[in-house]
This record gives C-alpha cells, sequence and structure tokens, in this order.
C-alpha cells in the first residue's frame, strides 16, 4: 500500500506544484513613458517600456526609456525566470507608490509584472 502511495504522489505532484497561469493577450492600459507615469496619481496603474540600467539595491532598480529615468521595485518572486541586463528592453506592469522619505516625497514604481518586451 505504501509504495501505491508513493507511486500516485509522484504521478500527480507535477500538477499540484506547477504555477497557474493568467490571460495572455494585449493589456488595456497603454504604455506610458517614465515622466508620465511619474505624474500620475498615487497608485495608479502604469505599463513601461524601457531599460532596467542600474540595480539601486535590494529590489530596487533605476528604469529607463526615451523621456527620463524613474526607480522600480521589482519584488524577487515577481521575476518569474525573466534575465535581464541594461541592453534588454524588458515591459512592467505596476502602480505608482509615492512616499515621504528623510523629508522629501519620492515617487517610484511597485512592479506587479516584468516580460521581455516585443
Amino acid at each position: 500500500m505504501k509504495i501505491a502511495h508513493s507511486v500516485a504522489v509522484l504521478l500527480f505532484a507535477p500538477v499540484a506544484f506547477a504555477q497557474s497561469g493568467g490571460f495572455i493577450g494585449a493589456d488595456s492600459s497603454p504604455v506610458l513613458t517614465a515622466v508620465t507615469a511619474a505624474n500620475r496619481p498615487n497608485e495608479s496603474n502604469v505599463r513601461l517600456v524601457g531599460f532596467l540600467i542600474e540595480k539601486l539595491g535590494s529590489e530596487r532598480y533605476l528604469f529607463r526609456d526615451d523621456s527620463g529615468t524613474i526607480v522600480v521595485e521589482i519584488d524577487d518572486d515577481d521575476w518569474n525566470g525573466i534575465e535581464a541586463s541594461a541592453e534588454t528592453r524588458v515591459e512592467i506592469a505596476g502602480e505608482v507608490d509615492r512616499e515621504w522619505k528623510l523629508l522629501q516625497r519620492e515617487t517610484e514604481i511597485d512592479v506587479d509584472s516584468i516580460r521581455l518586451a516585443n
């Protein structure tokens, strides 16, 4: 009986541990520039296409597009196997996050997903 149970666990384990999928298709939100995104209201959903040009620290990166730069925060579990260098064009989706730090207001993008850009 133990062998049968072990075989059943091995057969069904990949199904139990597989990551779930989601919608594949065009995002309805328009692509914004870094400068436009920085001026959106707090917690606005944004989508950006450009380059991660520098790692600033734990999960924080400097994102650049033709309009300028903005800091983005990408949690380790949001990378989903993507590898990017400063020359890799990426598309990120997230929301504007405004906070007061050291007596000044800072704006960054809290990234929900990242993928290679077309």
